[in-house]
């Protein structure tokens, strides 16, 4: 046959039209991921103002509270007055009327035979008191006030402006001493004032009795060398009522005890993030950069085999530190956004990813993703994260995942386990701290039926808990749609 033969078709080669079909529709794709990723950046604008005018509104409606308390603990006060000062009226016209008496007249003889003489030890002699002293001060709890209960705790923060120690506070009520507790934490009054050498830890609290009637209350502070000096004297009023349930419910949340500022989680990672290398070991457990970047490359591989990564994806992470996993992570997705609780944190995120134009910091006002809108991503990820968080908070957490993740997004959230070898020996290890000293911090466990139960009672189909190789578990699930 002459010619050569007829060729036969590569079954395996893309017919040209399903390529060209498959490339229209990824780029459909990435036309919708952008418009989400934008979404998100214009809502986060939107958010910013109004989160600052919500603030604004919170303020005002405390300060109109706290206008109206104000009032009627006046109004009290002038009604106390007028009556104290009929009773006044009437006990100078009694007097008035037994001194003009006969009896009265009569009498006065044997009054001034038995009166004693005036002088002697002591009498006349001024008492010694505690001088004032000038000292920066605030109140977290305002002594301006009536007091309804029949004890209360006065809480703030103080130092004096001539920059010695205090070494001790309290508080004196006509004469009777209580002592209360100082060298709280204020992280405030550093950032405000700057350090104070001899105060680091100007916080204090101190609880004093308030029985009912007008009494003269002092806070003061004793300095280096034992001097006592008064921080604000006032005059108080105290007016016990008879309890209602709600007053019983204040003070037995009053009186109950607190978890410290284990959920205080601005604070404390604030606090950790003062200094970079500090930062670096308290997410991560080390400094080295490369070893930063290889642990980084290993969790992104984890997220690769159990929830899938791909280049159109908008990916939340919540609790992203010093963006350790951001910084590689981003140039495998379409756009990353990194949500942290400290500001200070993010400082440091903010430097390692300044190259990467395709990625968004968050500071989050409080637990929970209130900062993002709903369905906007396709995968939420959490890691080395809820060990520090309280069950509730893990669970806020998860719930808000739901919410922000598109119909079909995927979660990822991980912890030590408590049954393996290695988180007993962390538990363990945690277990040896002081019960005063334990770090608020601390690294805590999970099981896995509490991962489970989490991401199945916020929503999530196919959810899966499964072993690390790094001595982790994981639960991952996906939104319905």
């Amino acid at each position: 046959m002459d010619g050569p033969p007829p060729l036969n078709p590569d079954p395996e080669a893309p017919h040209p039209q399903v390529a060209a079909l498959k490339a229209e529709l990824d780029a459909v794709r990435r036309r919708e991921a952008e418009f989400r990723a934008n979404m998100v950046q214009e809502f986060l604008d939107r958010g910013e103002r109004n989160t600052y005018l919500h603030t604004l509104r919170q303020e005002r409606a405390a300060l109109i509270a706290r206008g109206q308390e104000a009032s009627a603990d006046l109004e009290y006060l002038v009604r106390k007055l007028e009556a104290e000062g009929e009773r006044r009226a009437a006990l100078e016209a009694q007097l008035g009327r037994l001194w003009n008496s006969w009896s009265w007249r009569l009498t006065a003889p044997l009054r001034a035979l038995m009166r004693l003489p005036a002088g002697g030890a002591g009498a006349g002699a001024a008492q010694g008191g505690v001088e004032g002293g000038v000292f920066t001060y605030y109140l977290h709890t305002s002594p301006f006030r009536v007091y309804r209960g029949d004890a209360f705790t006065l809480r703030g923060w103080a130092f004096p402006q001539d920059g010695r120690r205090v070494t001790a506070i309290r508080a004196v009520v006509d004469g009777r001493s209580f002592v209360g507790r100082h060298g709280l934490e204020e992280p405030e009054v550093i950032a405000r004032y700057g350090a104070q050498p001899a105060n680091p830890l100007p916080g204090f609290e101190v609880r004093f009795e308030t029985p009912p009637g007008r009494h003269l209350l002092s806070l003061e502070a004793q300095l280096e060398g034992g001097e006592w000096r008064w921080i604000v004297r006032t005059s108080i009023w105290c007016e016990p009522g008879p309890m209602t349930s709600g007053d019983a419910n204040a003070r037995w949340s009053e009186s109950t005890s607190t978890l410290g500022d284990r959920s205080a989680y601005k604070k404390v990672w604030d606090l950790q993030a003062q200094d970079p290398d500090v930062a670096s070991l308290a997410v991560a457990g080390h400094m080295d950069e490369a070893k930063l970047e290889l642990t980084a490359r290993g969790f992104i591989d984890t997220l690769r085999e159990t929830v899938g990564l791909g280049p159109h994806d908008v990916v939340l992470e919540i609790g992203c530190g010093i963006g350790r996993v951001g910084k590689p992570l981003s140039r495998e997705c379409l756009h990353w956004f990194g949500a942290d609780i400290s500001g200070g944190m993010l400082a440091h995120a903010a430097g390692r990813l300044g190259d990467r134009p395709n990625t968004t910091l968050v500071e989050l006002a409080t637990v929970g993703l209130q900062e993002f809108p709903r369905d906007a991503f396709d995968l939420v990820y959490c890691t080395i994260v809820f060990m520090h968080l309280l069950e509730w908070d893990r669970y806020r957490y998860v719930e808000e995942a739901f919410r922000v993740l598109r119909p079909g997004g995927r979660c990822y959230f991980d912890n030590f386990p408590l049954d393996s070898e290695h988180g007993w020996k962390v538990f363990t290890a945690c277990a040896q701290y002081p019960v005063d000293r334990r770090p608020a911090h601390i690294s805590m466990a999970s099981t896995r039926e509490e991962l489970g139960i989490y991401l199945r009672k916020a929503g999530f189909e196919e959810v899966c808990v499964r072993d690390l190789p790094n001595q982790l578990i994981a639960a991952t699930g996906r939104k319905p749609g």
